[in-house]
């Protein structure tokens, strides 16, 4: 069963099919990137794709879909009119997984060295605890599993008290200050990729006025 089954209770729009096809797609190309940014950021490999390339994509996949759902109300005002709300809620977060996947690249040359040593293991750590909840993500939305979305939800709450601990340790540390605004950065910035996977199982796990309920504004 999938997010339209529960939303429609009958055929959705084409139009939105497609948004949500698309939204997947940016979820999947954000991990790509998040991917190449780990391994430059906390594995010193150089990076070989064009992350600016790519976040491209995802910010038109954006512009696409909001475009797609004010063309639907415009035709029909009354069809799905929460899907289309409950979507253009959830593109903003596909949007912003994106942003935070390339600014995690934006960090490296900020590091006058190669990163090593405990606190890069520790954040290497919390980064192999952040990416399966992309693809978990993408699996709950495809497949409406609310269950799945909890789960996900519980998980980025945990990962997130753990991210600002780093943080805190990283701002009591007698690290070089170029290490630490990298780690600190880095730490940040993942966890608001945590908060906007959470935002995007929340839509399938709450009511619409509940969506986002434990996203965090710093």
């Amino acid at each position: 069963m999938s997010l339209f089954d529960v939303l429609f209770g009958g055929a959705p729009s084409p139009l939105l099919v497609k948004s949500f096809q698309e939204l997947e797609e940016m979820v999947e190309q954000s991990l790509r990137m998040f991917d190449e940014s780990v391994a430059g950021l906390l594995g010193n490999a150089e990076i070989s794709v064009d992350l600016e390339e790519m976040d491209d994509y995802v910010d038109a996949r954006e512009r696409e879909i909001r475009r797609r759902v004010i063309e639907h109300l415009a035709y029909d005002p009354k069809k799905d009119m929460v899907a289309s709300l409950v979507m253009a809620t959830m593109v903003h977060d596909a949007e912003r997984l994106g942003d935070y996947a390339r600014g995690l690249s934006e960090v490296i040359p900020l590091a006058k060295g190669p990163r090593s040593g405990p606190f890069k293991e520790r954040l290497q750590d919390l980064a192999d605890r952040l990416r399966p909840l992309f693809e978990r993500t993408r699996k709950a939305l495809h497949e409406d599993d609310a269950e799945m979305a909890g789960r996900i939800m519980s998980d980025c709450r945990a990962l997130k008290k753990d991210f600002l601990t780093y943080s805190a340790e990283v701002a009591d540390s007698s690290l070089l200050a170029d290490q630490a605004v990298v780690y600190a950065t880095g730490a940040r910035m993942m966890r608001r990729m945590g908060s906007h996977l959470s935002n995007l199982a929340s839509a399938i796990r709450l009511p619409y006025d509940q969506i986002r309920r434990d996203d965090e504004d710093v």
